[in-house]
């Protein structure tokens, strides 16, 4: 809900630039995660 309300109130500009950032940030956890996973094997 509280997401819509920011995604609602900021331009498409904007929108893209934070989608691109949640993607790097998603991307960069799933990365670390691997990382992690094989150290512990």
């Amino acid at each position: 809900m509280m997401y819509k309300h920011i995604a609602n109130s900021i331009n498409i500009n904007d929108r893209k630039t934070f989608l691109r950032n949640v993607w790097v940030s998603f991307a960069s956890i799933i990365i670390i995660a691997t990382n992690v996973i094989i150290a512990l094997k």
